[in-house]
């Protein structure tokens, strides 16, 4: 970068982007808006938040649907926004925690 560009700034705090170092687990195009958008302690902010969302919500991480709610939180979280304006009235939070939608429960011995 030459001295006649700007510094990238993070999308949420504003200030000099450092760039993240960890592995982002989020699915495309999120991982890619978060890497080129987000600084890293925005990132380290957001992962307390992640523990958080899915404690409160009793998300299941086995259940692919826990993932939409993760990745629509963390665009809330980051003002990032929808793909195909999509909207967190799409997500059924009424499902979560229910059986698999294959409805392949393991027994329980």
């Amino acid at each position: 970068m030459d001295a006649t560009e700007p510094t990238p700034s993070c999308c949420r705090c504003g200030n000099e982007r450092a760039p993240i170092e960890a592995r982002i687990p989020f699915r495309e195009p999120l991982k890619s808006e978060v890497q080129a958008v987000v600084c890293a302690a925005c990132w380290k902010e957001w992962l307390d938040m992640q523990i958080k969302v899915i404690n409160e919500l009793a998300l299941n991480l086995g259940d692919p649907r826990s993932h939409d709610i993760i990745e629509s939180h963390a665009r809330q979280f980051f003002e990032l926004a929808e793909p195909d304006a999509a909207t967190d009235a799409q997500l059924d939070l009424s499902k979560v925690g229910d059986e698999p939608p294959n409805g392949d429960i393991p027994a329980s011995d």
